[in-house]
This record gives C-alpha cells, sequence and structure tokens, in this order.
C-alpha cells in the first residue's frame, strides 16, 4: 500500500512538472523573425521614442516590439522579457504587455512606477537619461490616460478637453507608448 501511495504521489508530482514544462516560455515557440525580435528587446540598451534620429528613422527597438505584439505568443514573450530583459528591454516588456495582458499588466505596473533607476533614452534625436518611474507614470496634467487598449487616441483626446493650444505627454501606464509604437499617431 505504501508503495502504491509513493508511486502515485510521484505520478501526480511528474504530471505538474511537465505541465509546467509545456506552459513555459520558449523561443524556439516563436518565428523565426519573432525570435530576431525577442532578442532585440532582451538586450535593448535605450528606451527609444518609435522615431529617432536626425531623419525620423523607426527605432529597431519599436520596429522588434512590433513583430513581437503580433506573434501568437506575444504574452509570454513580453513576460519572459519584463523577467529577463534589460532594463530598457523591460520597458518594452510592459508596454506590450498594456495590450497583450492588461490585467496581468496592472497587477506588475506598480512595481515600476515609483522606480529611481535610469536609463537611456532617445527621443527624436536627443539622447538623455530618464528614471524608469517617469517613463512608466507621469503625473503631469494632459498625460495620455487610456480607458482600454482599444480606446482610440482621438476618443481619449476628446473626453480629456484639451485646449488647441496645450499639447499632451505620454508614460506607460497611460497606453500612450503602447498606442505610439503600435503605429498610432498622436
Amino acid at each position: 500500500m505504501k508503495r502504491i501511495f509513493i508511486s502515485l504521489y510521484c505520478l501526480v508530482a511528474l504530471s505538474g512538472f511537465v505541465e509546467a514544462q509545456n506552459s513555459s516560455f520558449s523561443e524556439n515557440r516563436l518565428s523565426d523573425s519573432g525570435q530576431k525580435a525577442f532578442r532585440v528587446l532582451l538586450t535593448a540598451n535605450r528606451f527609444e521614442d518609435t522615431y529617432i534620429g536626425y531623419g525620423g528613422e523607426l527605432s529597431k527597438y519599436v520596429a522588434a516590439y512590433r513583430v513581437l505584439l503580433a506573434e501568437q505568443m506575444r504574452t509570454e514573450a513580453f513576460r519572459e522579457l519584463l523577467q529577463r530583459a534589460s532594463t530598457a528591454g523591460q520597458l518594452y516588456a510592459l508596454a506590450g504587455l498594456y495590450d497583450a495582458d492588461n490585467v496581468y499588466f496592472q497587477s506588475v505596473a506598480a512595481k515600476y512606477k515609483d522606480s529611481a533607476s535610469e536609463v537611456d533614452t532617445m527621443s527624436g534625436c536627443i539622447i538623455a537619461k530618464r528614471t524608469v518611474g517617469e517613463i512608466v507614470f507621469l503625473d503631469q496634467p494632459y498625460t495620455v490616460r487610456l480607458e482600454t487598449p482599444l480606446q482610440p487616441f482621438h476618443e481619449w483626446k476628446r473626453k480629456a478637453k484639451i485646449p488647441p493650444d496645450r499639447g499632451f505627454m505620454i508614460d506607460i501606464l497611460g497606453g500612450g507608448y503602447s498606442l505610439m509604437f503600435r503605429g498610432h499617431d498622436l
């Protein structure tokens, strides 16, 4: 009887281990372009706006982000990046999770919201350092605050009642970076 119990226990434990292995992320489950994009974001050394440099070229990181966002395993890939990537890569992962798994995003974003860690950034042709916290959450008037990842920008702007002579700001928590990285003009 003791042997049967031990055998049964081992079988249940082993099946749980196999299930955990099957549900874990593997780069190999991404397309070839998805694997390349994953590796680009894994080692990103800077958090960049969509278009950078004097010529306004598409950021290689945003290009990789878009490829990964189109992958079937996007949620798992962004979650893995959040665990393993450089600081800049984690910020892209967080922006991706805003769209891919907003419930999970909401549960992890607070960890980054008050971070004083610095990351290199590039906006247009300006290279600077910013804190992770201010990229994730800008406590400024007229910062984009989408109600859902699917809310169109023009609808948010109308509801926010931004005066015609005022601009707006973006951060990750409000969905501005996700919107911009997806290719929507703001």
